[in-house]
């Protein structure tokens, strides 16, 4: 299985684009996603180089493990029980020992703390399905109905995104890439209506 088509809806694209819509204010997360210790020093997962000649099976599971993680330190507290359940379940999908080839890339962290961050400032009812590019970038998209909406998240915030919808009965689609999650919320902002994000929670 090539690395773009590790996701149901994947299979069906020709390109990695991606895509959001938003509703919600961005909030001020801090911008470490990695826990602390008793000494208030970052800890990271168990990174994969540390292994001693790991294999295929260990390299996708060790990257399995600290998505989890990275999502675990503060997701729980943020995010909505039953989209945390669905986006776990997704990981578990995504990075399974049992359907990886060896030229498919591991999921790079960077670009799932954005993917993480996205979540807690855009507040999406459901998890999206989850792809992988041939980067190793998370891939993400919703659907509702005929309706949408694709994300490629890159490190640092950055995401490419691509809208489709229909919108007072008049189809639409836009894309394009935003350099922060702040330029992506004004980006999308026509496309609120839609419905994929939950429009009453918003941070303080």
């Amino acid at each position: 299985m090539s690395a773009l088509a590790r996701s149901p809806f994947l299979k069906q694209q020709s390109s990695s684009k991606s895509e959001v819509i938003s509703s919600s204010i961005y909030s001020n997360y801090p911008d470490n996603l990695e826990s602390t210790n008793a000494t208030g020093k970052p800890e990271e997962p168990t990174r994969t180089e540390e292994l001693e000649d790991p294999s295929t099976e260990e390299r996708v599971l060790c990257n399995r493990a600290e998505l989890k993680i990275i999502a675990s330190i503060y997701a729980l507290q943020h995010i909505e029980s039953k989209v945390r359940t669905q986006l776990f379940n997704q990981i578990d999908w995504l990075l399974s020992p049992e359907n990886w080839e060896d030229e498919d890339k591991l999921a790079n962290k960077d670009s799932f703390k954005t993917l993480i961050k996205f979540i807690l400032n855009f507040h999406p009812t459901e998890a999206p399905y989850l792809g992988l590019s041939s980067e190793g970038n998370l891939l993400a998209e919703w659907r509702q109905e005929s309706n949408k909406l694709s994300l490629e998240c890159l490190p640092q915030e950055k995401t490419k995104w691509f809208v489709s919808c229909t919108i007072d009965g008049e189809g639409e689609r836009a894309s394009g890439e935003a350099p922060s999650l702040r330029r992506l919320l004004n980006l999308l902002e026509p496309y609120k209506k839609v419905g994929w994000f939950n429009e009453s929670e918003k941070h303080t």
